[in-house]
C-alpha cells in the first residue's frame, strides 16, 4: 500500500488536479450561475493539469518508470499525449463559450464532462495494464455518452442512444479479447505480455481470435472501418462542440495507447506481427477510400467532417504499421512523426470546428448549402475554417502536409504510401466544394456574424500554429 500511495503522490498530481477541478465546477455551480465564472475555473483546472504534466516530463520522461503496481507508466510518449489532451480540452472548454449558450441550464454538468473524459483519456494513455486500459476507456466513454445527449433534443438524443448502444457492445467484444489475451498469457502488464508472446509462449490460434477482438474494439474507438458507421450519426447529432471533442481528443487516445500496444506488446512476436500488420492495413486503407468518398456525398457539414475523421484515421494508422514493420526499432522517430500528425489534425480540427460552430449557431443549420456565402457575414471566420480544412487535406505549408509527410516517410511501404497520396487528392474535393460555398454565392442574411473575444483567440492561436507546423515542422521529422 505504501509504494502505491507513494506513486500516487510523486506521478498523479495532474489527474488528482483535474478530478479535483470536476469536484470545485460541480460544488460551485450549486451556487454560481454565471458561465464566465464556472468557465474560468475549468481552464484554471486544465492549465494546472498541463503544467504538472510538463513538470513530470522534465523529471521522468526518459525514466519509462512504471507505478501504481504495474497499472500505469510514465514516458515520453505519455506526458506529449497528456498536453495534447489538455490542450484539446481547453481549446473546447473557451472556443465553445459562445456556443454553450445552447445548453446554458447544463453547463456545469458540460465542463465537468469535459474534465472527467479528459481524466480517461490520460490514464488511458498512461496505461501499463490491461485493467487499466479498460477502467479508462470505459470512464473517457461514458463521459462522452453523457456530452452527447446534452442538447436534449431528438437528435443528440438518438445519437446518444445508438452510441451508448453499439458502444456497450463493443465495450463486451474489447474485453472479451483483453479476457481471451490474459488467458493465454497469464499475464496482465504489457511488458509480461509481450515477453510471453515473444517467446511463444502460448497458443497461436487463441491468440488470433483474441487479437480480432481487441482489434475491432479499438477500431470501433477511432471510428475505423468498418467500425465506423456509429461516428456520423453522432457527430450530426452531438452538439458541435462536443462533436470537436469527440472527433479529435477520443480518437487521438485511442491511438495512444494502440501506439503503446504495438510498441510494448505486439512488435516482438514474430508469429502474429505479421497477421496484425495485414489487418491494420486493411482498416487503414478501407477507412481512407471510405471516408474520403463518403465524405463526397454529404449534405451535412458535420457529417462531412465524421467522413473525414473517418479517413484520418486511415492515415494515422500507417503509423501504427510502421512499429510492427520495423519491429520495434524505429519507434523514436515513428512517435514522432506520429505525434505531430496528430498534433496538426487536433490543430486543423479546432480551426474548422470552431467557425463551423460559430456560423451554425448563426444561421441554425449544418447544411453545407446554408453556409452559401458565409465569408461576406465574417470573413476572418471563413479564413479560419479554410485554412483548418486546408491542412486536413494536406496541403504544403500547412501541419496536414507536414504529418502525412511524416507518417508516410516511417511507414515505408510504397503501396500504402500511393493509396495514401490518392486518399488525399480525392479529399480535395469535398474540401474544396465546403470553401467555395463559403466564398461564393449571396448569404441568406447580410448581417455579420461575430462571437466573444476568447473564441476569436482560440481559433486564431489554432490556424497559426497549424501554419507554423507547416513551416517549420520539418525540422522535428
Amino acid at each position: 500500500m505504501e509504494s502505491i500511495y507513494e506513486s500516487l503522490i510523486q506521478f498523479m498530481w495532474p489527474e488528482i488536479c483535474i478530478a479535483l477541478s470536476a469536484i470545485v465546477i460541480l460544488l460551485s455551480s450549486l451556487f454560481i450561475k454565471k458561465r464566465s465564472v464556472l468557465t474560468a475555473i475549468s481552464a484554471v483546472g486544465i492549465i494546472g493539469s498541463a503544467v504538472l504534466d510538463f513538470v513530470c516530463l522534465q523529471q521522468y520522461s526518459d525514466s519509462g518508470i512504471t507505478y501504481a503496481s504495474y497499472m500505469l507508466s510514465a514516458d515520453t510518449a505519455t506526458f506529449y499525449f497528456r498536453l495534447l489532451f489538455a490542450g484539446i480540452a481547453l481549446f473546447v472548454v473557451l472556443g465553445s463559450y459562445d456556443y454553450a449558450k445552447n445548453f446554458e441550464k447544463f453547463h456545469a454538468e458540460y465542463l465537468v464532462l469535459i474534465h472527467l473524459a479528459l481524466l480517461g483519456m490520460t490514464l488511458l494513455v498512461s496505461s501499463f495494464n490491461i485493467i487499466s486500459l479498460f477502467v479508462s476507456l470505459e470512464l473517457m466513454a461514458l463521459s462522452f455518452y453523457g456530452l452527447t445527449a446534452l442538447m436534449k433534443d431528438q437528435r443528440s438524443s438518438e445519437a446518444a442512444l445508438k452510441y451508448i448502444l453499439l458502444g456497450g457492445i463493443n465495450s463486451a467484444v474489447l474485453l472479451f479479447g483483453l479476457v481471451l489475451l490474459y488467458g493465454f498469457t497469464g499475464e496482465t502488464t504489457f511488458n509480461s505480455i509481450g515477453y510471453v508472446l515473444a517467446t511463444g509462449g502460448s497458443s497461436e490460434a487463441g491468440l488470433i481470435f483474441a487479437l480480432v477482438l481487441i482489434v475491432a474494439g479499438f477500431s470501433f474507438k477511432i471510428a475505423g472501418v468498418p467500425f465506423h458507421m456509429w461516428a456520423p450519426d453522432v457527430y450530426e447529432g452531438s452538439p458541435t462542440s462536443v462533436t470537436l471533442y469527440l472527433s479529435t481528443a477520443s480518437k487521438l487516445a485511442g491511438m495512444g495507447i494502440l501506439f503503446r500496444l504495438m510498441y510494448s506488446v505486439f512488435a516482438y512476436a514474430p508469429s502474429i506481427s505479421g497477421k496484425l500488420t495485414l489487418a491494420l492495413a486493411v482498416i487503414s486503407v478501407l477507412s481512407m477510400f471510405i471516408g474520403n468518398l463518403g465524405a463526397i456525398a454529404q449534405s451535412s457539414v458535420k457529417k462531412m467532417l465524421a467522413f473525414s475523421g473517418i479517413a484520418q484515421s486511415g492515415y494515422m494508422l500507417l503509423g501504427i504499421i510502421a512499429i510492427l514493420l520495423t519491429e520495434g526499432s524505429g519507434a523514436y522517430s515513428i512517435f514522432t512523426a506520429l505525434f505531430i500528425f496528430a498534433l496538426a489534425f487536433a490543430l486543423a480540427e479546432i480551426a474548422a470546428f470552431s467557425g463551423v460552430f460559430t456560423f451554425s449557431d448563426a444561421i441554425k443549420s449544418d447544411n453545407i448549402e446554408d453556409y452559401r456565402g458565409v465569408a461576406k457575414r465574417s470573413p476572418f471566420i471563413a479564413v479560419i475554417i479554410t485554412i483548418g480544412l486546408l491542412s486536413l487535406m494536406g496541403l504544403p505549408v500547412t501541419g496536414g502536409f507536414i504529418g502525412k509527410f511524416g507518417v508516410f516517410s516511417v511507414v515505408g511501404n510504397i503501396p500504402l504510401i500511393i493509396i495514401g497520396v490518392v486518399n488525399s487528392v480525392i479529399s480535395a474535393v469535398y474540401y474544396l466544394k465546403f470553401i467555395r460555398v463559403m466564398w461564393t454565392g449571396t448569404p441568406s442574411e447580410e448581417s455579420k456574424v461575430d462571437c466573444s473575444i476568447v473564441p476569436y483567440i482560440i481559433m486564431t492561436c489554432a490556424a497559426t500554429l497549424v501554419i507554423a507546423i507547416g513551416i517549420f515542422g520539418f525540422k522535428f521529422i
